[in-house]
């Protein structure tokens, strides 16, 4: 009986896309790092925020948890909402940090922030590093 239960759950484990790259060609070409196969893909019509796989992410999302800097940019070029929630309220943004990703979170500050025009309300404000001064007394 315990056998049985055992090779049930590791069948339901394949069913449900646990180890695989998701099911649409542009989530296994973002979460491989293929930017070429990913512009490919985007350019013939592929929708740059299908939600897919077992944590239902966007694109974006997949490419941060592989941390895929290249496709995440193709990406966002290719109209990829920045700002879209994952069912946990997470953005592709807070899992970069989330994960420690630096270059990641750099990419999507500035990509983030080059996407939105200039007189945009929704455009973030600059975010300057804090600066330690050394007042002598």
């Amino acid at each position: 009986m315990r056998l049985s239960f055992l090779i049930w759950i590791g069948l339901a484990a394949i069913g449900i896309g646990c180890g695989r790259e998701g099911g649409s060609p542009l989530i296994g070409a973002v979460r491989r790092g293929d930017v070429t196969g990913a512009r490919q893909l985007l350019n013939s019509g592929a929708d740059p925020n299908r939600r897919e796989g077992v944590n239902n992410w966007t694109p974006l999302m997949h490419a941060v948890h592989k941390n895929q800097t290249g496709t995440a940019r193709v990406l966002i070029e290719g109209g990829a909402e920045v700002d879209a929630r994952g069912p946990h309220e997470e953005t592709a943004l807070m899992m970069a940090a989330g994960y420690g990703r630096e270059e990641m979170v750099r990419l999507l500050l500035k990509l983030i922030f080059d996407s939105w025009p200039a007189c945009s309300p929704r455009r973030p404000l600059i975010l300057l590093p804090a600066v330690s001064v050394r007042v002598k007394s």
